[in-house]
């Protein structure tokens, strides 16, 4: 499922999960609302 949905959103869906990885490690959700 987490794969499929990377390649449905490929260059977007990159830049999405280095903004998710990164509100992970600084526990920041503001990162989160890039995605939506």
């Amino acid at each position: 499922m987490f794969e499929k949905w990377i390649a449905i959103h490929t260059y977007r869906g990159y830049i999405c999960i280095q903004f998710v990885f990164r509100s992970i490690f600084l526990a920041n959700k503001h990162y989160f609302s890039f995605c939506e």
